[in-house]
Parts: C-alpha cells; structure tokens; sequence
C-alpha cells in the first residue's frame, strides 16, 4: 500500500480518535445509587396490571366454587316463636330491695331457659310430632360416603333404639335454640330445619310443651300441698275440738246442771270431756279459752289455705304464655349467598394478593428505569412500548454468482420495495405515547453524545426478539425527519431483520463493503417514503473475518467514511448471546445502546451484558426499556 493510500487512512483514524475523546468528555446523566423507598399510584396500578390474572384467579376458582356449594347445599329454614315470664313482682319483691330483686329476676329467667332446652321437653315434642320417622333426624353418611356411593354403595345405617333415640334428641338439640331477648323477660324460640313448616311447627310445639310443662307443675304441686294441707287440717280440728270441750268441762265442774265425768255412768268410767282436761289444776279458765281460741284460729287459716290448693290443683294458671307464635319463614337463613360470596372473595382476594406480592418479590427481572439506575448503575434513556406490525416478506431476486465483481452487479443507488411501516411503526396516529417516548429517547441521545455533531452508535440487546431492530429502525425515522441525514446498518448476521424487512436482496452490503467488494454508494439503498438510508447486512452464507477482534481497521475506514456522508449513523448489532464472535464491531462505534425487554431479561443477563462492553472498553451510552406498559 502507497502513501497516498494510508493518508486516508490515518485521516479517518486521527479523526475517530478525535470525536471519541470528545464523547468520553460529554456530560453523563447521573445515576441513582439506592433504590427508592416509596412508591407511588403509578408502582400499584403497574402491579395490578401485571399480576392481574395472579389475584384475580384465585377469586374466579372461588366464586366457581362458592356458586356450586351454594346450588347443592341444603337450604335451611328457621322460624322463631317468642313466650314471656309473669314474674309476680309484687310476691317476689316483698322483703327484698335492689340489687337482690336483680339477681333473683336473671337466675328465674335463665331457670326457664333451662326448662326449655331440658330432654323432658324434647321428648314431648318428638312424641307430639312424631319427629322419630321425619327425615329430617334420620342419620345420614358422612358427605365422603355419599361422594363414593356411585363407586362404594352405602349400606343402610344399623343403630340399637337407644342409639337412634339418643340421635334424635342430638339433632333435635343441635337445631333448637333458645335465649333472652335483651334484658326483658321474653324468651326466643328458634328451630332450624330444612322444611319451613317443620321449622314452625317445632318452634310452637316446644312453645306449647313448656306451658304444660309449667302446668302441670303447678297442679303437682298444689296437689301435694293439698294433700299436706288436708292432714294437718284434721289434725288441727281435732286439737281444737278436745280445747273447746276442755273449756266447757271446766265451766261444768262449777255449775251442777251439767253433769260431770263418771256421773251416773255404771263402773264412773269417764267421758272424752274428762280425758281432754287439763290435769294441771293450776290451768284457769282464761287460758282454756284462749288456747281454744288459737286452735281455732290455726285451723280456719290451714282450712282457707287448704280451700285454695284444691281450687289451684283443680285450675293451675302458668306463670308463662305465648307471646308470638312461629310462621313459616319465606326466605332461607342458612347457607347465607351474601356472606359466602363475599367471605370467599375476600379471603381468595388476599390469598391472590399475597401470591402477587411473592411473584414480585421474587421477580428478577427489569421492569422499570428505575430497577436499571439503581441496580445496574446506568442511565435508561427511555422507555419504548410494544409495537404490533405485520411485515410484508419481499420478493426473493437473484443471487450474486460468487466470486464475481461486484461492480458489474450494481453501480446505481436504488430504491427498496419495502414495508416502510416497521420504520414508521411509531409515528401512526394510534401511537402517540410511543411517538412521545421516541421522541423523548432522541433528544437524550442527542444530549449525550454532545459537543460531536457526527456520531454513530449500536442498538443490542441480550438476546433476539427482545425489540431492538424496531428501536433502532423507528431511532433512524426519527433523527431523519429531525434534518439530520441518517444512515441504518444492519449488522446482524445471524437475523437479519432490517435486510429483510427492507426487501433487500443478499447481493451487496455491509460485507461486501468492509471486504472491498462494492463500494459504500453501490449497496446503499433508500427508503422511498423517507429520508433514511439503509445499509443491508449482505451475504452472510460465510462469516467473514472483520467480525472477529483480530484485525478491524476495514470496519472503523467503512465506519469512518459513513460518517463523512451522513451525521447519524445506527447499527443494528447481533445481541451479545449465545456467543460472542460477532463483537468487533462494538470497539469500533462510538457507543453501544442496550435494549432491555422488560419482564423478560433479568439483572443479571444485563450485569453480564455490561460486564462484557466493559472488558471491550466500548462507552454504554444506557438502556432502553422496550415492549412496556403504556
């Protein structure tokens, strides 16, 4: 190689140099070295939006759930009837104040409460309705029996008459309730049953049981006090007539008209009279009468009170009545649809939460140019939402002959039949929060890479697929319709995507180029509809060498001369997986741009990304979030 051959050369080395030393002196965004510790509406809304089918399945399966346990379950019915204690204030208070009269009223009231869930009650209301043959209070299999019976019949439940007569009293038992209302003396009746009439005949059958219950109590007591009263009674007549006769005698003795004991009687035997005198002759007739006067006064009181216990046991009237009787209830109590709707949602709600709240714990993927600042210590210069577009595959056109001159294949700039969409993708009227988003990554680029005028940058990524071609493609547009003359290589070997989408033909492009095989106006094409021009990647059936770190001064002369005809220049680079053979082209641009697919690269790939370009001593100008919420 001649002189004049390397002063080119050392041109465009010296002047590279030149524009690299002023990059690495432009101003840097600062970077975040602590996470925040608070967030904000926008953090909760982003976390529902990602983890919506997270908490919102765990709701569906429970109210799937909670609706067919509400189908099958067995409605229950409960109705209520209300009775009411006299409680005789004006025989129980006399003698008593306060805080006693309090104490005796509540243990009364808790005695009848007793009464009525006693087994004396329940087995007269169980003979009165004949509850024994009800299905209700036959025993039934445990709900794991009834499952299997199409696979494992049921046999039929064997029990002696005193365990089924204890199972009757059980469920009788389990089903009523009873309990004071508030502070009053009324006490409620209720009987669950799955028959609403059944449910209000229980509730006034045991209503009715407990007043003859207290009926006949009092008869059976006023009886025995009756009998009590009517033996002392004669007991009693008997004292006062012996008195009576002993004061008579007395009075005979002084007075000989009346004859006296043993007085013309053969043998003198005496009287009853004479038996019934006092044998103290100390006794005078005062206390004779007066002892007669006592007698007879005790036995009209036990004769009176013995009159009453008669009338009582004949006409007993219970201290309680019926205050309400039990209807059918129209509506079911049990199992409650509102409760259980809503219970299931809010305990599955919670359970879902908790689960989101796990996931984003232990989510290690970058989401956020937040999660990039202060976990990977770069700048994010933005973030790119997804873009749906529908490329139109071009036309294959005929291949190059290998080994002929490229100048005889093309010697005229020519423009593609292409799909110019996928680099307009972000500027349709629908995408306006995009277009703003690109907008805003431009400008930040531009901010960067200041005092140089001429730049050209990288646009990789961990892997493909992750929207770097799109990024750099819509970039491109951008900076074009900015006025600034733009150029976008693709450089991608392995998935040429701009090539494709561009309806380049694999004949002449950046290989032939850097080889020396086409000259850079040969294979340069240009979008009709913009002012971008697009490099193609070429033919790629080999790998040639200037993708390898060995010798790359072909590729910083091409690089070199690009930036002599246009002042952006952007390359769509390979991703840095799964190897690292095709990263010469890192060391020889100005700086390299990392597309990170949120929710899908994690921290670590981009550490390992990083740590790479470092080793390269390439210049990370930051990241790009790509594909996320809007």
């Amino acid at each position: 190689m001649g002189d004049d051959d390397c002063e080119p050369q050392m041109f465009i080395s010296s002047s590279t140099s030149f524009r690299r030393s002023q990059l690495s002196s432009a101003p840097t965004w600062p970077t975040e070295t602590s996470a925040q510790d608070h967030f904000n509406l926008a953090d909760v809304v982003s976390f529902f939006k990602r983890y919506w089918i997270t908490i919102t399945l765990p709701m569906v399966i429970t109210l799937a759930a909670c609706t067919l346990y509400l189908k099958v379950a067995t409605p229950i019915f409960t109705a209520r009837a209300q009775v009411i204690i006299d409680p005789r204030v004006q025989e129980q208070w006399n003698g008593q104040t306060g805080n006693a009269v309090l104490a005796l009223d509540t243990a009364q009231v808790e005695s009848q409460i007793a009464v009525l869930r006693s087994e004396r009650i329940a087995k007269s209301v169980i003979a009165d309705l004949n509850l024994a043959d009800a299905e209700d209070f036959q025993p039934r299999p445990s709900l794991m029996r009834r499952l299997l019976a199409p696979v494992w019949p049921v046999p039929p439940i064997e029990m002696s008459p005193a365990a089924r007569s204890r199972f009757i009293m059980e469920s009788f038992a389990s089903n009523l309730d009873v309990r004071r209302s508030g502070m009053s003396y009324a006490i409620d009746i209720t009987f669950s049953s799955p028959s609403p009439d059944r449910a209000a005949q229980v509730a006034n059958a045991t209503a009715e049981a407990y007043i003859r219950y207290q009926l006949a109590a009092r008869s059976e007591t006023a009886r025995v006090g009756g009998d009590w009263l009517e033996a002392r009674t004669l007991e009693l007549r008997n004292q006062m007539s012996a008195a009576t006769r002993a004061v008579q005698e007395f009075k005979a003795r002084r007075d000989y008209r009346i004859v006296r004991s043993g007085d013309g009687r053969p043998g003198g035997a005496p009287d009853a009279a004479a038996e019934a005198e006092p044998k103290n002759p100390a006794n005078t007739l005062e206390e004779l009468e007066t002892t007669a006067q006592i007698y007879q006064r005790v036995y009209e009181s036990f004769l009176q009170g013995f009159t009453e216990a008669v009338q009582r046991q004949s006409f007993p009237v219970a201290d309680a009545h019926v205050l309400t009787s039990a209807t059918a209830p129209f509506f079911k109590t049990q199992p409650r649809g509102t409760m259980i709707l809503a219970l299931g949602l809010l305990v599955s709600g919670l359970v879902g939460g908790g689960i989101a709240l796990l996931r984003h714990q232990l989510d290690n993927t970058i989401r956020s140019a937040r999660q990039i600042r202060s976990e990977l210590g770069i700048e994010c210069i933005g973030s790119f939402p997804v873009l749906a577009v529908r490329a139109r595959r071009p036309r294959p056109g005929p291949s190059r002959p290998r080994g002929a001159p490229a100048s005889t294949q093309v010697t005229t700039r020519r423009p593609l039949r292409s799909d110019s969409g996928y680099f307009t993708a972000a500027f349709r009227p629908s995408t306006v929060h995009t277009r703003n988003a690109l907008v805003a990554i431009r400008e930040r680029i531009e901010i960067c890479m200041r005092p140089a005028e001429r730049f050209s940058f990288g646009v990789t990524s961990h892997s493909e697929g992750e929207g770097k071609s799109m990024l750099a493609s819509n970039l491109a547009s951008l900076f074009a319709l900015s006025g600034r003359r733009t150029l976008i290589v693709d450089a991608n070997p392995q998935h040429p995507t701009l090539s494709t989408v561009a309806g380049a033909s694999p004949r002449l492009g950046l290989m032939e180029v850097v080889a020396g095989l086409a000259s850079l106006e040969q294979a340069l094409r240009t979008l009709p509809d913009l002012s971008v021009d697009v490099l193609p990647i070429g033919c790629t059936s080999t790998l040639p060498a200037i993708f390898h770190q060995d010798d790359t001064t072909a590729l910083r002369m091409t690089i070199g001369s690009m930036l002599n005809g246009y002042d952006v220049v952007i390359f769509d680079l390979p991703p840095m997986t799964p190897s690292h053979g095709e990263m010469a082209v890192y060391l020889c641009l100005d700086c390299i741009l990392l597309a990170v697919e949120a929710g899908k690269t994690t921290r670590g790939m981009i550490e390992e990304d990083i740590h790479w370009l470092q080793t390269l001593q390439a210049k990370v100008l930051g990241a790009v979030v790509t594909k996320s919420e809007r």
